[in-house]
């Protein structure tokens, strides 16, 4: 017999989900918008600041380098909470591209020698150590996860 105080099940984690064209204006509302949703979550500023960073660079990457032609493509973002972490998803059709693996820009190398970009994924993977990568089915699907708690200043 149950108890009628009690729920029968234990309720889903938070998520939220949302379909962005591929253009820059479309993918910073979609921004704004996770950034509403992680803060309803409970996210502390360096948790927000983490996501929009990796969020912003990383959709950045897909709207410039991701496609041949100039159609519109969606790119499926989605978050969502548990105990431990906050969970993003970027999910697109384009190039198949890890941004885990691109090469460490040279901080060396002279201005005319450099090539444009490569710092801003430098700055998301050194930045937040859960970030994944995985291409299936003809789609990128790149996972960053950030804890629910800052670390503590010093440790």
């Amino acid at each position: 017999m149950s108890r009628p105080d009690l729920p029968s099940a234990l309720p889903e984690p938070p998520t939220w989900q949302v379909t962005v064209a591929n253009r820059q204006v479309a993918l910073m509302a979609a921004i704004d918008d996770l950034d509403r949703h992680l803060k309803a979550w409970g996210a502390d500023d360096r948790a927000c600041y983490l996501a929009r960073l990796a969020v912003e660079e990383l959709g950045t990457n897909i709207i410039k380098y991701g496609y041949d032609d100039r159609n519109e493509h969606a790119i499926l973002l989605s978050a969502g909470c548990d105990e431990a972490a906050f969970r993003i998803l970027l999910q697109d059709d384009g190039h198949p591209f890890n941004p885990c693996l691109t090469p460490e820009p040279d901080p060396n190398r002279t201005l005319q020698e450099r090539t444009p970009g490569g710092w801003g994924l430098s700055l998301v993977r050194n930045l937040i150590p859960g970030l994944q990568y995985e291409r299936r089915d003809d789609k990128n699907l790149v996972r960053v996860a950030l804890p629910r708690c800052s670390p503590s200043p010093g440790s």
